[in-house]
């Protein structure tokens, strides 16, 4: 008797069942798997961590706690949760991403360059990988190397403006000011409603010699962003410019009438829902599901049963299929798992198209990931008003 009694308790830690309903009584793993990066989310996951669970729900508490210890400024601890994450799942290019830009805030550029070429190796189709090694080789002053990943990026992911801002960048060191006006005009295009990018534009146009069309992107940022002192301060200065000139020929550019509207960032009020904060999202037009804002998830994933039912309502159909990934079980043993691409999300009024997304060997939560989240400048969540704040376009976006 004592001997089943073991092995059904036995059976219980291994599948997690027992550990999980114990956490989830106490609120500590939805509140470690949840999205709210900062203390309470750390002891939260430390509590998990210490409970020994599985192997699946151990990697991801390390990977939200080394968030939170980065987001905190507690690098040594973070780099220690990330290569713990690591050294259980060796093979998924996101926790060296995660750890090379600890290591780079850190200044150990020579251990970021490493994890940022590992994720290359894992990863060599995500444009991520390469948007953080050129953001690597920037920092070490390798501008010329730094633009070659970008341009990777681009390719891999064309739609996301600040690649284009932050491409831009590396060609200003480079004193490339015309290439850094095209590269932030097509930013534009993706992202018509970003101040950022406009007054990027415009101070890289006032460096040119550009005094029309820089007077007209400056105009337009500080008719939204008055009390910006770098900006102001170059507006001054083209108009000084423009006084004591000799008259010439006035570039053909846009006038100040006609520059891109600037739109404020977008505002999606989220809901609770069991214990969580979640936001409503419609997928391909058709159906509208709670998702969890995650950052450590690098696609949106779908749990197989909400997938399957996708599928049968036809809003996943076979030309949305592209392939498949291997996820490692709470056991220890590996699944492959199909990736999609999702032609449309709904958050609030902004729809970003051709997202890709992957399916979950378990059921879960559906999660909100860096392929839906990567496509913004930045993004935030205000815990007082519980709402997801999108911005468009923001020159000084990264991975979150």
């Amino acid at each position: 008797m004592k001997l089943a009694v073991v092995a059904a308790v036995a059976a219980i830690l291994l599948d997690g069942t027992g550990i999980a309903e114990a956490a989830a009584r106490t609120g500590t793993l939805q509140q470690c798997m949840g999205y709210d990066i900062g203390i309470e989310r750390l002891r939260a996951c430390t509590t998990v961590i210490n409970s020994s669970p599985p192997r699946a729900q151990l990697i991801r508490a390390l990977d939200h706690r080394g968030l939170d210890y980065q987001a905190l400024g507690q690098y040594p601890q973070a780099i220690d949760d990330f290569s713990r994450v690591i050294q259980l799942s060796p093979s998924i290019a996101g926790y060296y991403d995660n750890r090379q830009a600890v290591y780079r805030a850190m200044g150990r550029l020579d251990d970021a360059l490493s994890d940022a070429n590992q994720a290359v190796r894992l990863a060599p189709k995500e444009a991520f990988v390469y948007h953080s090694r050129a953001t690597v080789l920037s920092a070490m002053g390798r501008f010329e190397d730094a633009l070659v990943d970008y341009d990777a990026a681009i390719v891999a992911d064309s739609a996301s403006a600040f690649r284009y801002a932050d491409k831009a960048a590396a060609l200003l060191r480079l004193s490339r000011y015309q290439d850094a006006i095209d590269a932030l005009t097509k930013g534009l295009e993706q992202s018509p409603s970003s101040p950022e990018l406009l007054k990027a534009r415009g101070l890289a146009e006032a460096s040119a010699g550009q005094q029309a069309a820089a007077k007209a992107d400056l105009g337009a940022y500080l008719a939204v962003q008055p009390n910006d002192v770098e900006a102001s301060a170059a507006m001054n200065t083209l108009g000084t410019a423009a006084s004591t000139s000799a008259p010439g020929p006035t570039p053909a550019v846009a006038s100040p009438s006609a520059a891109p509207a600037v739109t404020p960032a977008i505002r999606v009020q989220l809901t609770e829902n069991g214990g969580v904060f979640v936001t409503p999202v419609k997928i391909n037009g058709a159906i509208v599901l709670d998702f969890l804002v995650d950052s450590g998830a690098t696609d949106v994933t779908i749990p197989a049963d909400v997938f399957s039912t996708l599928v049968r309502t036809g809003t996943i159909t076979d030309s949305d299929l592209t392939g498949s990934v291997t996820y490692t079980l709470a056991d220890g043993s590996s699944a492959p798992s199909q990736t999609f691409r999702i032609r449309s999300l709904q958050v609030g009024d902004q729809i970003v198209e051709n997202v890709s997304a992957s399916v979950a060997p378990q059921k879960g939560p559906l999660l909100l990931g860096q392929s839906f989240l990567s496509r913004f400048g930045s993004w935030s969540i205000d815990n007082t008003s519980h709402s997801l704040i999108l911005i468009p376009g923001n020159a000084l976006a990264g991975k979150n």
